[in-house]
């Protein structure tokens, strides 16, 4: 396995990882509208993530490499998507907004651990 393939595979794992922890903790420790803002949250962004990655590994595998307008329309499809759907959330009142940002959160986190792991992996040449 080469190293690109390698560190994403660790941000997909520990973003998998931080989305349980993350909603195992507030499923315990918050209100029923914090956790369900969490788990959607945390389900939009680790399903977006893996979209992505898809994406752009199927635009940059020859022999079919993709123009970059298709891979940035679909990406921007996702994105006005998302927003439609954190919007709508928010509106209906079923989630809490801090919820939700938590829940958003754990690949944005699982991108400083990856960059801290890799780090240490430099430091101490594992």
């Amino acid at each position: 396995m080469n190293e690109e393939q390698r560190i994403l595979n660790f941000t997909k794992h520990t973003s998998v990882a931080l989305f349980y922890l993350t909603f195992i903790f507030t499923c315990f420790n918050a209100s029923l509208p914090v956790t369900l803002g969490v788990l959607l949250g945390g389900l939009l962004v680790t399903i977006n993530f893996n979209l992505l990655c898809k994406s752009v590994k199927k635009a940059l595998t020859p022999p079919y490499i993709a123009d970059v307008s298709s891979v940035l329309t679909k990406y921007f499809l996702r994105f006005s998507i998302s927003i439609i759907v954190i919007t709508a959330l928010i509106i209906s009142g079923y989630v809490h907004p801090v919820g939700l940002i938590i829940g958003l959160s754990v690949v944005v986190a699982s991108f400083f651990l990856t960059a801290f792991n890799e780090t240490l992996r430099i430091i101490f040449k594992v």
